[in-house]
């Protein structure tokens, strides 16, 4: 995956902190779950705004026209239990969610000043897109009202802003020593077994305890097929190449040890790093890495950090906050964008 990709979808990754709903509808105003017994057609339902089927039909031919030029090319290829394009669709529904909590965050505070910012903002936005033809033909094929508009940009808007502020202030507040730059991982050579449930992770796990291969319980158990016939083995990656919630524990947890359960889009993974590279192992290695080459890498692992740290930052708040998604019409969503692209 392009690392400009997984930077778009950074914060996307932790919705998967958002759970069952254990507060009363509407509390305090900030949000409102949605309940089995509701609209079959609502997904889903934050700080008072509605996302239906329909909407987020919409709202991802939209999207994924917007950063078309971040994304792959053959949206059908496989990554991990799905297609790149489920993928999207699903994290999309988190990101909007994620987006309108950042939102009413910041409308509470006064940060942005409210509707005044946000008008200029979006104004402006949208001379910009008057300009591209292609743009607007999608807009109007597919029936993208200005409350879809907004709710694009709004998303983008304030998810950009709490990432940049809190990103600043912890670059402010850290800086990494040599030995720790030198210690850092460039690249991991990671397997996974992958579950539908936590449950299925932590018997998954009683297993490996007990002494049993991960080669072995990878084959017999992982849902994602392709990389079971591997034993588990998924390649090597850089951080970005991961979801956000593996990155941060396979460039960091011990080699060779199991690691588990980490909750993302696709489900509950088990993970080993089996080798990795280090900075230090690079510079020992390499006779042609420039000064600025070295400074690159550098300024790549500082910034890295922070994104890590920002993560875990954003998952604190947001577990102040509880969603329910509509399973079953979320379900809806994905299988009528599928039959309309097979049209």
């Amino acid at each position: 995956m392009k690392k400009n990709t997984i930077l778009i979808v950074l914060m996307i990754s932790l919705l998967t902190v958002l759970t069952a709903c254990n507060q009363q509808d509407d509390a305090e105003g900030e949000v409102i779950c949605v309940k089995k017994a509701g609209d079959v057609n609502l997904v889903a339902s934050v700080a008072g705004e509605k996302f239906t089927v329909d909407d987020l039909i919409r709202d991802y031919k939209l999207h994924t026209f917007m950063y078309k030029k971040e994304l792959p090319e053959n949206l059908s290829q496989s990554y991990f239990n799905m297609t790149y394009d489920e993928y999207l669709k699903r994290t999309r529904l988190q990101e909007l969610i994620l987006g309108k909590l950042y939102e009413d965050y910041y409308l509470k505070k006064d940060d942005l000043q409210a509707d005044d910012f946000f008008d200029k903002e979006y104004q402006r936005y949208m001379a910009l897109a008057d300009k591209k033809p292609e743009l607007k033909k999608v807009i109007e094929d597919n029936n993208i009202d200005e409350r879809l508009l907004k709710i694009e940009f709004k998303t983008a808007l304030y998810t950009q802003k709490f990432r940049d502020e809190n990103a600043e202030l912890l670059k402010d507040n850290f800086a990494l020593s040599k030995e720790d730059l030198e210690n850092k991982r460039l690249t991991v050579n990671l397997s996974h077994i992958l579950l539908d449930t936590k449950e299925d992770a932590e018997q998954v796990s009683a297993k490996l305890a007990a002494g049993k291969k991960f080669e072995e319980l990878a084959k017999q158990y992982s849902i994602d097929k392709k990389s079971a016939e591997n034993g588990g083995n998924i390649g090597q990656f850089e951080f970005y190449d991961l979801p956000i919630e593996l990155s941060v524990i396979a460039f960091n947890t011990d080699l060779n040890i199991p690691y588990a359960p980490i909750k993302t889009v696709f489900g509950y993974h088990i993970i080993r790093v089996d080798s990795c590279q280090t900075l230090g192992e690079k510079l020992k290695n390499s006779t042609f890495t420039s000064d600025e080459d070295i400074d690159k890498l550098k300024l790549e692992l500082t910034l890295r950090e922070v994104d890590g740290m920002v993560f875990e930052r954003s998952a604190d708040f947001l577990q102040k906050h509880a969603v329910e998604i509509n399973q079953a019409a979320f379900n809806k969503t994905i299988e009528n964008a599928k039959n309309e692209e097979n049209k």
